[in-house]
């Protein structure tokens, strides 16, 4: 069991949350059946691999209601999450994206088939989703999300999408900063055809004292309507990449910091690459 439960953890670290999902439902089964033999006490730390709520951030003390989110993004395409992580983890996060920023390491955004600058303003980079390749912060960020997509996995409300059937995998990571001249991101969506293999957009924002009046909010097209979200420090968004949650950024005012991850389905991913 030690082996599977190390073969699950590196799946995990590699951004492979669906092949992570399918060994830990190995593992839970094992620990069900053994917790059958033993003592009531061994039968109830069994039971505890099921958890009710994630944790968000290595060192946060808040829990989130998983089935919640699930609920949330059934029903309207995306949900919101504040205090996503921990403020000992917000620092060093801010202190990082600023130096890509400084170091020049942020370029102007493109779009996919090279469309003009017109319809995005930002400064991005992308990283890569590599274990251990991101910076610790970045790292500690996307250990979080991970943890995150894997108990969403879990959830039978978006279980079509996100179960461990779909063999997820963290494809994509992208750092943006809007250079607050009124830059902003034109309506669209993030993989209106599915030729990325797109499923799943998060966006963790850095941005401490955000005021409305800055603008930059992200506006996300729903099933209720217009949604706006502001990019508040310590927010985390997730919504569909495909045509259910079409979105864009509203012109910002004020120096606007994310970080954007899409899980992917991993056979869509192979063949893309298989085509090229």
């Amino acid at each position: 069991m030690h082996s599977i439960t190390a073969e699950a953890d590196s799946l995990r670290d590699a951004g492979m949350v669906g092949h992570h999902q399918e060994l830990v439902s190995q593992i839970e089964h094992l620990r069900e059946q053994r917790a059958e033999c033993l003592q009531s006490s061994i039968r109830r730390s069994a039971s505890r691999i099921k958890p009710s709520a994630v944790r968000l951030g290595p060192s946060s003390s808040s829990l989130w209601d998983v089935a919640a989110v699930a609920a949330e993004l059934k029903r309207e395409h995306c949900c919101v999450i504040d205090d996503f992580v921990g403020a000992d983890e917000a620092a060093p996060l801010r202190e990082h994206l600023g130096s890509m920023r400084s170091s020049g390491a942020l370029k102007p955004g493109e779009v996919s088939a090279g469309l003009q600058q017109q319809r995005r303003g930002d400064l991005m980079a992308w990283v890569s989703t590599e274990a251990g390749a991101q910076a610790p912060p970045l790292r500690a960020l996307l250990h979080s999300i991970d943890r995150l997509v894997g108990a969403l996995g879990q959830q039978p409300l978006v279980a079509d999408d996100l179960g461990p059937q779909r063999m997820l995998c963290r494809h994509e990571m992208q750092v943006t900063c809007y250079p607050g001249n009124g830059a902003r991101y034109v309506k669209h969506v993030d993989d209106p055809h599915g030729s990325r293999g797109r499923v799943l957009t998060l966006i963790a924002y850095s941005n401490p004292r955000w005021e409305p009046g800055h603008g930059g909010a992200l506006r996300l097209h729903v099933p209720s309507g217009a949604r706006d979200v502001e990019p508040r420090d310590r927010r985390l968004v997730l919504f569909w990449s495909d045509a259910r949650a079409p979105h864009e950024v509203l012109p910002a005012h004020r120096e606007r910091y994310a970080v954007s991850v899409w899980f992917s389905d991993a056979q869509a991913v192979a063949a893309g690459a298989a085509s090229k």
